[in-house]
């Protein structure tokens, strides 16, 4: 392993110590091994999926609208009339959800419904 890499994994380890969010950390780390220049910028930027990148970003968005739509709001009630508590239900209902769209957005899309169920280790 070479200085570079040893230098920017003490970077990122330093930052994440020093509380940095994980994502500014891993940028960050990024930056230190690009701007190094082992490997010229053109091929990193040719092995990125630029298409899955996209399709997180359009996640990112969709998920953003989501929350500020009217069903965003109503979501904390569906969850409750769904009957989302029974273990039986929610798996039914994430199963549909996630062969509709995909695990990611079923994910942001379930999240607010689940958040507003009572808490289940508090069962007795």
């Amino acid at each position: 392993m070479g200085w570079r890499a040893v230098a920017g994994t003490v970077i990122l380890l330093g930052l994440l110590f020093a509380g940095q969010p994980p994502a500014k950390a891993a940028i960050v780390h990024w930056c230190t091994l690009l701007l190094t220049r082992r490997i010229k910028s053109q091929r990193v930027y040719r092995e990125i999926d630029w298409s899955l990148l996209l399709m997180f970003a359009g996640f990112s968005s969709q998920s953003a609208a989501l929350k500020r739509s009217h069903l965003g709001r109503r979501s904390r009630g569906i969850g409750s009339s769904l009957r989302l508590d029974q273990i039986p239900v929610l798996s039914g209902v994430t199963a549909i959800i996630s062969n509709l769209v995909s695990n990611v957005p079923a994910v942001l899309l379930l999240k607010p419904m689940i958040a507003s169920l009572p808490d289940q280790r508090r069962r007795g």
